[in-house]
């Protein structure tokens, strides 16, 4: 399958997911409170009620936020090898000035030969 064909895919199914994730928010939130369904009889007053919003709005944002991690460990597995991947959670200190360099010694740690600052 070819670059273009593969995302057009992808798109389709992340708006088909979420026009699901819609429906089922709207049968939810009418389970949990039906609005003013039961005077009216409408539809849409019983999809659409009071915790239909905010129920969509908490979902479409922990999706999200579920995408973005994953994304990044995709992202990280592309630019980094399996090895790689493996010899930085083996040895931490390979990131030593990212990891330790901002670090206030607060107290001395004869131990370790470390003297507070």
């Amino acid at each position: 399958m070819d670059q273009k064909t593969h995302l057009k895919l992808g798109w389709i199914f992340a708006i088909g997911s979420w026009t699901t994730m819609i429906i089922i928010v709207g049968i939810l939130a009418f389970m949990l409170s039906p609005g003013k369904w039961p005077e009216t009889g409408i539809f849409f007053d019983g999809f659409f009620n009071q915790t239909y919003w905010p129920q969509l709005l908490i979902k479409t944002s922990f999706m999200f936020a579920i995408a973005s991690v994953y994304a990044i460990v995709i992202a990280t597995t592309i630019i980094f090898s399996t090895e790689r991947i493996r010899e930085m959670i083996r040895k931490p200190d390979i990131f030593g000035t990212l990891m330790y360099s901002n670090q206030i010694i607060a107290k001395d740690l004869p131990a370790k030969g470390v003297k507070a600052d």
